[in-house]
């Protein structure tokens, strides 16, 4: 089974022939990519045949109608990422509305959508990006991000996924958050886990890590991809102490390039 990263929480998944992709963004513009590297993002989601969506907000779907125009993609999402969708185009007899429990099988892979939870953003969080803003004079591009932030609601309906594939189990958060009692089994060979929304991000990832404690972790969403609202994290930090404490080497992908690997 074939991995690829590209950018915030994008995920691919390709095995004999079948192509799976999770929450697909190309970039910032509202208009379309184009940049060249966003253009090469949106020629390599097309050729996926599924997408599976785990939030609304616009660095999750953004570029899905532009992915679907003219290709046979299927999109999978809750209910508020699938009106979003709908109502920015794409055609609502290529989208399937799940919800936690949903299961598919589509071909070699097996996906199940688990209740998870939004990352809340705490004050320092909040002070920090206002502050960073101010200081490099991109308060009106910070304005402009959150006016586009709202378009794109996430209604408490974040999911989780986990994909099993040939006696492997990969697990797909989209976002740095987990309900409480989640149902979901430990020990996953991989978990992809999102490093960006909190001002002490290592300790919150760290308590994340022990209740699903995973053979190996992928951190993504560490990069730079919406600025002047995200901000690059050194994953780092947190890699060290996962391994320090629970034994769990993380991969980290270098923002900007793409990552790919075989599991």
């Amino acid at each position: 089974m074939k991995l690829t990263w590209t950018t915030t929480a994008s995920i691919i998944l390709e095995y004999q022939g079948t192509v799976i992709a999770f929450d697909p963004f190309c970039g910032i513009s509202q208009e379309g990519p184009k940049t060249d590297r966003a253009r090469d993002l949106l020629t390599l989601y097309r050729k996926s045949q599924h997408i599976f969506v785990t939030h609304g907000h616009f660095d999750h779907i953004l570029h899905i109608p532009r992915i679907c125009r003219k290709c046979p993609v299927s999109v999978y999402a809750t209910k508020t990422p699938a009106a979003t969708l709908i109502r920015r185009g794409i055609s609502p007899d290529k989208v399937t509305i799940i919800a936690p429990g949903h299961t598919q099988q589509i071909g070699p892979f097996k996906i199940t959508a688990f209740a998870s939870r939004h990352c809340i953003f705490d004050l320092r969080l909040i002070v920090q990006t206002a502050a960073r803003c101010i200081a490099t004079k991109q308060v009106r591009a910070l304005l402009k991000r959150l006016r586009l932030h709202q378009t794109f609601p996430e209604n408490g309906e974040t999911l989780m996924y986990e994909v099993s594939c040939e006696g492997k189990r990969i697990q797909i958060l989209g976002s740095l958050n987990l309900r409480k009692n989640v149902s979901c089994t430990t020990g996953a060979d991989l978990l992809i886990l999102p490093l960006q929304g909190k001002s002490s991000l290592t300790p919150y990832a760290l308590s994340l890590t022990a209740k699903l404690l995973p053979k190996e972790i992928l951190i993504d969403h560490h990069d730079d991809s919406f600025p002047p609202l995200s901000a690059s994290i050194d994953p780092h930090p947190f890699a060290k102490e996962a391994e320090r404490i629970y034994g769990i080497t993380c991969r980290i992908p270098s923002p900007g390039e793409l990552y790919e690997c075989t599991l």
